[in-house]
């Protein structure tokens, strides 16, 4: 935004959308008994023909318990008959009332994370909430999307209690495989069964199911959690639509590992624990000496949460436990108080160690999806890390690009987001000379460092070619114009978007991407020009990228208008905003992404996800009417957060976007920037990245 005299600061004010509806979800594990309830006065023999009440009760489960989860039941109108909280085990009770109308859809949703079921009569029972009863539901909506049924409901299409009858068959026996492997075949939806880690909880551990609806189906897998045989061994699993007349049958010959042997809940449930109970002593207790770079981790409490009850065993991308590297909220006060929980096992490793999803909740309330690896010793899971070398991760993101100079040049696009840090030495230049990437069909893809960005691009030359670096890590599958009227691809109207072929990645071919597919990444060193990588590691995905018509229906976050129109009337006439007054310590020039007089700048509407993080992007000053280099800086804050500010920070050896010492920390007269990203990641690890753009692009007529 345009400066104010009477500031007293210098601002650059953004605001950005960034949020995302939990269309996958990672879905395994656990819940707590329940049993059918008889009504509270039961009519004896003579009066068999007056209404009886009707209570409904059973599990809410989602990879663990659906605890203080939101329980909410809809009769044959589409009306609430009752709202409820599911128990820390996640059951639930719910009296209905005598004679209510059927056929009744349960609802269980707790942050990002919401499932539904479906009962068929107006009697008393068990009805569970689970990730399996969530894929019945899919089978039963008329689009395929589990929350229409309850508009199906009210708009005369609801399901019956024979089609009810025929969805729970083609499911169970399409897992039957499974549950009869672990000697759990109760009903999904009315058997009942306990949050102890045995019988039918272990199914749930074993599987992750992903409902994705399209707008029109659900394009539905299910993958069994198996012991794998190589690093790139292919994942076991089945796909189909949601509207398939039949569903093809998991095979017959599984390895569970662990899962069949060990309590994979409780064990998950008791790591999280020991995390809490670590965080809830004073920082004084936890550590050494604070957060001085000689601090150690003291408390016995603390140390058992690691490999060998040893902190130093852990490693994970290249990050150790430190102040400034992974489990930095050890260190100082800020961490005292969080929560870890909701853990859910998401695969095994090919050495036997967990990777596991969990939750960090901070005292405001705010929650963070992260995963660990850990390592079951004698029973007991201690954090051992990914054991990497270099910090690097391969996740799929969904990207809305708004143009909002240009609104027809607005795009949105679905891939997968290939993380490289560029790791500089001591003297700040660059310790790779490139990185292969092969991806999981088998197609090998180059990046490099450029002296600016935090993290290495796509080299467009390949691996025979002349370097060309694109400016990106984006691996773009598809993608598409916002505006329905123009049918041009995004690549031919921004050239700097990276995208593969996009003959080969149609909406079918992104459907048949597993969800646990296998990413390769070879480092080799700078000077190293041979043929053989310095290092290698792997990465296995907890979910694919979205299709295009899966990724149409997420909701973003929102700009306030306030602050659309501030930034545009700002940028419209050169496509970017500069900082250009000199550098200032008692009016320090950094980039404040507010609102005129602290105000936020982005809202999040309802079924978005929050943005946790912002990055600008921007070019340094521009030296003898040379363009400067690229440059990237990033904040992280509290999901609950509508302003941020972002600091500047020089990447390595000629990065020059920011000022001199001593004031390193603001950017330098001429630095500008032409693009605001507002990212989020959901429960399943996939990035959700709302951009807004200042740049102007040529865009050819049609």
């Amino acid at each position: 935004m345009p400066q104010k005299k009477e500031n007293l600061r210098k601002t650059r004010r953004i605001a950005t959308p960034v949020a995302l509806t939990a269309i996958a979800l990672a879905l395994a594990a656990c819940g707590g008994g329940s049993t059918e309830t008889p009504s509270a006065a039961t009519p004896d023999a003579g009066l068999n023909s007056l209404p009886r009440a009707v209570t409904l009760s059973g599990v809410a489960a989602s990879g663990a318990p659906m605890a203080g989860a939101t329980i909410k039941v809809f009769d044959a109108t589409g009306a609430t008959v009752c709202d409820t909280t599911a128990g820390t085990d996640g059951s639930y009770r719910c009296e209905l009332g005598a004679s209510p109308k059927a056929p009744f859809v349960m609802q269980a949703e707790i942050g990002d994370i919401k499932l539904m079921s479906a009962f068929g009569e107006a009697k008393s029972g068990t009805v569970n909430i689970t990730p399996i009863t969530h894929l019945i539901a899919a089978t039963l909506a008329a689009d395929g999307n589990p929350d229409t049924l309850i508009a199906n409901l009210s708009g005369g299409s609801a399901f019956t209690p024979e089609t009810l009858q025929t969805a729970l068959a083609k499911v169970t026996e399409a897992l039957k495989p499974l549950t009869d492997a672990l000697g759990a075949t109760i009903d999904p939806i009315s058997g009942s069964f306990q949050a102890d880690g045995t019988g039918y909880d272990k199914v749930l551990d074993a599987l992750q199911v992903s409902v994705r609806p399209n707008g029109e189906s659900s394009n539905i897998e299910v993958t069994v959690k198996t012991m794998p045989t190589s690093e790139d061994a292919a994942p076991v699993s089945i796909s189909f639509q949601s509207n398939a007349s039949t569903i093809p049958p998991l095979p017959q010959s599984i390895d569970l590992g662990d899962v069949g042997a060990t309590n994979v809940q409780t064990s998950i449930a008791d790591f999280l624990a020991r995390a809490t109970e670590c965080f809830a002593l004073p920082t004084a207790e936890r550590v050494s000496n604070g957060q001085a770079q000689d601090s150690e981790v003291i408390a016995e409490a603390c140390r058992s949460m690691f490999s060998d009850n040893d902190p130093s065993t852990f490693l994970s991308n290249g990050q150790r436990i430190a102040p400034n590297q992974s489990f930095a909220g050890l260190f100082r006060d800020g961490g005292t108080g969080i929560r870890f929980d909701n853990g859910v096992f998401a695969f095994f490793r090919v050495n036997g160690d967990w990777v596991v999803s969990y939750k960090i909740t901070d005292t405001q309330g705010n929650v963070t999806p992260e995963q660990i690896v850990l390592r079951n010793e004698n029973g007991t899971l201690r954090a051992i890390g990914n054991q990497y070398q270099y910090n690097a991760a391969v996740r799929p993101i969904v990207q809305l690009r708004d143009h909002l100079n240009q609104p027809e040049a607005s795009s949105l696009s679905t891939g997968y987001n290939i993380s490289i840090a560029n790791r500089v030495d001591g003297q700040g230049n660059p310790v790779f000379d490139r990185v292969l990437v092969t991806t999981p069909r088998g197609n090998t893809l180059v990046y490099r460092p450029t002296s600016g960005l935090s993290y290495l691009v796509i080299d467009r030359g390949g691996v025979s070619g002349p370097p060309t670096l694109s400016g990106t890590p984006l691996v773009r599958l598809a993608g598409k114009l916002v505006n329905p009227g123009l049918s041009m691809h995004p690549a031919d109207v921004d050239t700097s978007l990276f995208y593969a072929d996009r003959n080969v990645f149609t909406e079918e071919a992104i459907r048949a991407i597993p969800d646990q597919s296998v990413w390769k990444l070879a480092f080799f060193h700078a000077g190293n020009t041979g043929a053989t990588p310095d290092v290698v590691q792997t990465y296995r995905t907890t979910t694919r990228a979205m299709t295009l018509a899966e990724a149409s229906q997420v909701k973003w976050v929102t700009l306030t208008a306030d602050s659309r129109a501030a930034i545009q009337q700002e940028s419209s006439a050169t496509g970017n905003l500069m900082f250009s007054d000199p550098p200032d310590s008692q009016q320090p020039q950094y980039a404040y992404l507010e609102g005129d007089g602290g105000t936020g700048l982005w809202t999040v509407p309802s079924g978005a996800l929050a943005p946790t993080g912002a990055t600008l992007y921007g070019r340094a000053p521009s030296v003898n009417n040379t363009i400067g280099a690229r440059y990237n800086d990033s904040v992280s804050f509290p999901a609950s957060a509508r302003r941020a500010t972002i600091r500047c920070s020089a990447q390595s050896v000629g990065d020059q976007h920011c000022a001199p010492d001593p004031l390193r920390d603001q950017y330098a007269t001429g630095s500008m920037f032409n693009l605001i990203e507002l990212y989020a990641r959901d429960a399943r690890q996939t990035d959700v990245s709302a951009m807004f753009a200042l740049y102007r692009l040529t865009i050819q007529p049609q």
